[in-house]
């Protein structure tokens, strides 16, 4: 009682930030003291909503049941669909897929939330383009299907009787929803951020070619995109964490990065983004090759991405000093002077490639520029997609090629010519598991006994978001692991900064399995295949890494730069 007497003797606006940080579980609890709490409670309780499909459990009801009261749902900003059916479908590889069904009637009820801004989709880290058994669980079939509903319910498109033709097409039954809504009007919803987590490295044209996709792309106030690509199963592999070696092979992966531009980075949505993450779960850039100069291609400062504000990139491979130049040429319309904040989650340079295929060569033409030129760019450095898609490698027919490029050459272009960057993270985040700062957190807030369930659906809650959580604070040293606060990491766990996981290099070699990527080792060469690289070059890439972290801090600190 004492405790709420002094809550109500504060002004609202105190009250209201007091609330936005405190648990769920406290805020329905405030609900229940007065009128004057539970009014400030309710709003951020019902701030976020999830739709979960878990085998055996009702995640559906409670977002249903806030969709169809009027009272409530005014009060959603951000939504989370999640396609996770539970922990048998991961550790099982026996486990039998059952399509959640009441996932997907209720799925159209998003578009019931008219004051979301952030729309949060959840997929499963395995994905096959077709069903072959019953243990296949996420196809393209029922990818397409989420990102299809989600789309047209935020376009202000969806209607029951297209949907329930596409699922008989899909599924072959018919889709009767089950859920009486008050009519709404069918206008679009004005979301300022999109997220995909495990985005099947596949171009699926049903989609991406679709009108629906495209508006929603284009739409004003869609300014920060983040997507994570996860890699298709193949079989016999299914309980693997590491991709197969025949996984790097699949033509579907190199069409779909060479559309990016294209597709989820075409000239409308590449024109308004503020922020950008795009995460994949098997190292990109080079091999599948993605040349982002084909992104709203030209000179001029309305190419490449001219609003951008803040670039988080993970598991990319530089390769080439233009992927460095055009970094350093982003956000020249942003009213900022450029990128304010870069994101590098285990992004390294390459050193050397050792593969079968023919070296690239000449130009090809990737676009228009704002005046309708063409626009060219070079194929040098990369290879030819057709003879890297044959596998058989003979140490004799090898291409090998050398890469000089090192991070104390290009950081210090970085520190001397992007002067509106204040924040700088290079390292590495929690790629396997849930962030162990973020998940003792969320478990000191646990009050009353919990199942072995609870803590398998904890752990999937906070696995998957690096790609969102970049900026979220580092995790503590290995020194000062057991005197953290983790309390401050209860919203996620960022880029862990640690210096062996700074300004890393990589080399490719074809005959290595299960993957062809070969992380480079100091001091000594961990492989008799590595790439020797100067003795000096570590020392170098360390001074230079220090004196950019240190130019940056002391911007955003406010100090006068010499």
């Amino acid at each position: 009682m004492e405790y709420s007497h002094n809550l109500d003797s504060l002004c609202p606006e105190v009250t209201d930030i007091i609330c936005s940080v405190l648990p769920t579980s406290s805020l329905r609890s405030l609900r229940l003291v007065n009128h004057h709490l539970g009014a400030i409670a309710t709003k951020w309780a019902f701030q976020h909503i999830r739709l979960g499909a878990r085998e055996g459990h009702s995640d559906y009801e409670h977002f249903v049941k806030v969709a169809q009261l009027k009272t409530l749902r005014p009060y959603v900003r951000e939504v989370t669909c999640d396609t996770w059916l539970g922990p048998c479908a991961e550790e099982d590889s026996e486990f039998n897929f059952n399509l959640p069904q009441d996932f997907l009637r209720a799925l159209p009820l998003l578009r019931c939330f008219k004051n979301v801004i952030a729309v949060h989709l959840r997929f499963s880290q395995r994905t096959k383009h077709v069903c072959t058994s019953g243990t296949d669980t996420e196809t393209d079939d029922f990818r397409y299907r989420v990102l299809d509903t989600v789309f047209n319910c935020i376009a202000g498109t969806w209607a029951p009787e297209t949907q329930a033709r596409l699922d008989q097409k899909l599924f072959g039954f018919n889709f009767t929803t089950n859920y009486a809504v008050p009519p709404s009007n069918a206008a679009p919803i004005p979301i300022r951020e999109l997220t995909v987590s495990n985005l099947a490295d596949f171009d699926d044209k049903r989609l991406t070619d679709s009108k629906v996709f495209k508006y929603v792309l284009s739409m004003p106030s869609l300014t920060s995109l983040k997507l994570c690509i996860t890699q298709q199963q193949v079989d016999g592999n299914c309980d693997s964490e590491e991709q197969p070696e025949s996984a790097i092979w699949f033509r579907e992966k190199y069409d779909m990065f060479e559309n990016m531009p294209h597709t989820w980075l075409s000239p409308s949505i590449a024109a308004n983004l503020r922020s950008l993450s795009l995460y994949s779960k098997d190292y990109w850039g080079w091999n599948p090759r993605m040349d982002f100069r084909a992104v709203l291609p030209g000179d001029g400062p309305e190419s490449g991405l001219p609003q951008l504000r803040v670039l988080a990139l993970g598991m990319y491979v530089f390769s080439h000093e233009w992927q460095f130049e055009w970094i350093a040429s982003l956000g020249r319309m942003n009213g900022k002077g450029g990128l304010e904040e870069i994101y590098l989650d285990r992004c390294p340079i390459m050193v050397q490639a050792r593969h079968q295929a023919p070296a690239g060569y000449g130009t090809r033409v990737v676009g228009t520029d704002a005046s309708g030129n063409d626009v060219s760019i070079s194929n040098e450095g990369y290879y030819l997609l057709d003879g890297m898609e044959e596998q058989d490698t003979y140490d004799a027919d090898l291409t090998v090629q050398d890469f000089p490029l090192r991070w104390h050459h290009v950081l210090p272009r970085w520190r001397q010519t992007m002067k509106a960057l204040k924040v700088f993270k290079m390292g590495q985040s929690s790629w396997n598991f849930a962030p162990r700062q973020t998940l003792d957190a969320r478990r000191l807030e646990q009050t009353a006994p919990k199942k072995p369930s609870d803590e398998h659906h904890l752990k999937h809650l906070l696995h998957h978001n690096n790609f969102r959580h970049f900026d979220r604070p580092s995790p503590p040293s290995l020194t000062q692991a057991s005197k953290a606060n983790v309390a401050k990491y209860r919203l996620g766990t960022g880029v862990d900064e640690d210096q062996r996981f700074r300004a890393r290099y990589i080399y490719f070699d074809i005959t290595s399995g299960p993957s062809e990527w070969r992380d480079v080792y100091w001091p000594s060469r961990a492989h008799p295949r590595q790439p020797p690289l100067g003795d000096d070059v570590r020392q170098r890439d360390v001074d230079e890494v220090s004196r950019i972290m240190a130019t940056v801090d002391g911007r955003r600190r406010g100090f006068k730069e010499v």
